[in-house]
Formats: structure tokens, sequence, C-alpha cells
């Protein structure tokens, strides 16, 4: 194995870019397979090499990135992408979901980091529902699921993973689902790639802010994140220019100018998808009906 110096690895937080970077055929312990679903591009990349998933700087594990239509513009097909990524969620769950916490991470305050609490807003909340009401609606199915954007330490002084292991502690759900915004090394890939992993996640990681991990490890449950590439490093972007040319470049990160249209079209896919993956007897139609 023959493995690309960590510290030359971009700034990332998606396999695919790590994997594809390094470009190696004898990695040891990886599996990449590619596909599509409605059209949808899906690559599903599995680690099971501890060797190989540290020198990636990921966790042994599952990586689904899904490529659908540009969150910058209204999805063209949003029944379609809403079943494809449900479908992938559903392939990481575990069987006999019983119950579910999701969670929100970033800050609301900053566009490019608020995916994850916005997230939340059209995701299906049902833990506080009575059975007798489910019942009377006819939605006696309903899983129970319950959600928090915990905000960020430098707003409530607590870290993000803190606050939801004592969640965990004390409502035990079978597993977490957690969405955050996420780096990407290439301008392309923002607001165009979609990246499920049962690998967990440290918030921050791409931005040089990594936080304490959540995961199986830390929060004892199953744990699968969700997240999709907001900002770009500029150092990443001019590297090459950079080390021809000898010049110092700031440490900056890049976001789109359309970030607000992203940040909307985004959270409201994930927020359907994570929905129909635990309520998978839900049309999108009652989703949508139910959510709003």
């Amino acid at each position: 194995m023959n493995l690309t110096n960590e510290a030359t690895l971009p700034r990332t937080d998606l396999a695919i870019e790590q994997l594809k970077h390094i470009n190696d055929n004898n990695l040891s312990g990886v599996t990449e397979e590619h596909f599509s679903q409605d059209n949808v591009k899906i690559t599903k990349i599995t680690i099971t090499d501890e060797n190989t998933a540290n020198s990636l700087k990921k966790s042994c594990g599952t990586y689904i990135t899904i490529e659908p239509t540009k969150f910058s513009n209204t999805p063209l097909y949003f029944e379609n992408e809403i079943e494809v990524i449900a479908n992938q969620i559903n392939s990481l769950l575990p069987k006999n979901v019983k119950s579910a916490l999701v969670v929100g991470l970033g800050n609301k305050d900053i566009t490019p980091d608020a995916l994850g609490s916005k997230a939340i807003s059209y995701c299906l909340i049902t833990n506080h529902l009575p059975h007798n009401l489910k019942q009377s609606l006819g939605l006696s199915h309903l899983l129970p699921v319950c959600a928090i954007a915990p905000g960020v330490l430098g707003q409530t002084g607590i870290e993000s993973s803190d606050i939801v292991k004592s969640l965990c502690n004390d409502l035990k759900p079978d597993v977490v689902l957690i969405i955050d915004a996420l780096a990407s090394k290439s301008v392309e890939r923002l607001g165009t790639t979609l990246q499920i992993s049962n690998c967990g996640i440290s918030p921050g990681s791409g931005v040089l802010n990594s936080r304490k991990e959540l995961s199986h490890k830390t929060l004892n449950t199953n744990v699968i994140s969700i997240g999709v590439p907001t900002v770009v490093d500029l150092q990443t972007i001019v590297s090459d220019f950079s080390v021809r040319s000898h010049l110092p470049v700031p440490y900056m990160m890049v976001t789109p100018r359309e970030i607000d249209l992203l940040i909307e079209h985004a959270s409201k896919v994930i927020g359907f998808s994570i929905t129909k993956a635990l309520q998978p007897n839900l049309s999108i139609e009652e989703i949508s009906g139910l959510v709003s």
C-alpha cells in the first residue's frame, strides 16, 4: 500500500474526494461501487481496514455519495430524489428501529453552517404525540421521532456531543441521524453532492474546527450522518498555484453566492428524506402536509 502523506490530503469531509486524491488501486480494505437510481448517480465506498481508514482520515464504515440536481436550484425531480435518498438512508438503518433522534448541527445564524438546524424544521416530529391521537388520525404506525438543534459551543458553552449524549442516555433512541454542513475540496461539489455515512461525525473537522466526535462509540447507539458540502477552503483551491508561485495563501472558506437558496432547498430535501426513511408508509404528499 503506497499512500499519500496525510499532510498532502485535501481539506474535505467527503470520502469520495479523499479516495480519489490518493488514486491508489492497491488500497487494502476499500471497495467502491458506482450505480444509479432514477437517474441519480450514487457512489458507495466501504472501508474495512483500520490503516487505510487512518490514512484517509476517515473511520471504518460506509460512505454513500449521492449527486442529485443542484440544491441552488429548485429540485427538478423532488419526489424522485427524496425516494432515492430515503432508500440509501434505509440501507444504513438498523433493523427493527422503534425510535429515532434527529440532530441538526451548526450555527443557524451563519448561512453556510445553518443546514442542520434548518433541516430539522422539515422533519416530521412525532415523539410527543399521544397514541390515542395518532390512532384517531389513522397514523398509529408513526415511529416516535424527536429532534434537537443544539447550536454550537460558542453559543451554548456546551459541546454538541455532550448535549446529544445526555439525550441518548435519557431517550435511548435506536438510531441518531445527524445533519451537518460539510466542507469540500472542489467548488463543483458545493450544493451538488450529499454524503450519508454510518461512521459518525466530528463537527467542523473540514474547516479545522473539529469538536468532539458523535459516533456509536461516544453515543452508544447507531449513528447516521447526512451532509451537503457548503464551503471549500481557498488554500485547497489554489494549492497548485501557491506551490508554483511560492506565494502564501490566507486561510479562508469560500461559499457560493446562492448559498441561501442552497441551504433552503438542501435542508428541505434532507428533512423530507429522513422522514420518508423513518416513516415509509407516508407518501411525499402526506409528509408535506404533516410537516407544514
